[in-house]
């Protein structure tokens, strides 16, 4: 009899130790998950949301794992100067439109070379001149242009153009044949003021339209109405005191043309500044004295986009 009752001791504790033992197993768990509960609840109740979210974090934090594979938080670059400078939403390289209408004016100085032949009737005599190219006006020109510069092709633009400008000049001529009784060559001095007003339909190319400086060229096809006023005086061995050839003041009507080529540089979205050169060429027939007026123009002036 006592051999039975310890050995049923012996099976009862071989299975009761293991049934305590999974007790806190299985307990746990469901504490778990129920304090969980509990807390979120009690977090839940928090009016205020910083509050709220603090208890939170308290009562779930994330996993070991899960923080050591967040980066460290690292500090925001220092903005540049051009980053600062924009506006919120606009990358640091966006540029201005460069393209559409746009208006420019100028004024340069002007360096004119004149050269014609000139016959004309003197006491019955013809008396042929010519004038050799020899620089020697000088003057001022303005002018006014409105443009359109093209988003495709994007380095082309067109524009309609006025110029006014006015030189002087003091132009040294022979007669190889004499005039009137003097029969050896007679030096001729002529001073002309010449005025233009010219209109020209320009196109030119901008190889690198979005640089910082934005070189160009181009030419221009057009006419105007200039106005020339001539005094001449002949002399030679003979004629000491001088002699009186023709006088001219006469408007007439040319054709002409140019090419010029240049640099721009934005100063700011709309408003910039331009250097340019020009070379102009007119022909034209006052007083039936057939001219070819030839100018250098350096200048520079202000555009505006619209």
């Amino acid at each position: 009899m006592e051999f039975k009752v310890c050995a049923s001791y012996r099976r009862l504790r071989r299975r009761l130790i293991p049934a305590l033992l999974s007790i806190p197993l299985l307990i746990i768990p469901y504490i778990t998950l129920h304090a969980g509960a509990f807390d979120a609840q009690r977090c839940a109740g928090i009016a205020d949301p910083q509050q709220r979210l603090s208890c939170y974090d308290a009562a779930f934090p994330p996993p070991p794992a899960a923080r050591a594979t967040l980066p460290a938080p690292t500090a925001a670059p220092a903005a540049t100067p051009v980053a600062a400078a924009m506006p919120v939403g606009v990358p640091p390289a966006a540029q201005p439109a460069r393209h559409g209408l746009r208006v420019n004016l100028g004024v340069a100085y002007t360096l004119g070379n004149y050269s014609g032949d000139v016959r004309t009737q003197l006491n019955d005599d013809r008396v042929n001149l010519h004038f050799g190219r020899a620089i020697g006006g000088n003057g001022i020109t303005g002018s006014a242009a409105l443009w359109y510069d093209f988003a495709s092709p994007r380095s082309l633009s067109v524009g309609l153009e006025y110029s006014r400008g006015r030189t002087s000049a003091g132009i040294h001529g022979v007669a190889p044949n004499g005039v009137d009784v003097v029969d050896e060559p007679v030096n001729v001095d002529l001073d002309a003021r010449l005025t233009q007003n010219t209109v020209f339909l320009n196109a030119a190319l901008f190889p690198e339209r979005d640089a910082a400086v934005s070189p160009f060229f181009g030419v221009g096809i057009g006419g105007g109405r200039g106005s020339l006023k001539v005094r001449t005086a002949a002399t030679s061995n003979i004629l000491a005191n001088g002699l009186t050839l023709f006088d001219v003041d006469e408007r007439f009507w040319y054709p002409s043309a140019q090419a010029f080529l240049g640099a721009q540089y934005d100063l700011a979205d709309r408003l910039g500044v331009e250097v340019i050169g020009k070379y102009v060429v007119s022909t034209g027939l006052p007083a039936g004295i057939k001219q070819t007026y030839q100018q250098m123009h350096l200048g520079m002036g202000f555009y505006y986009r619209l």
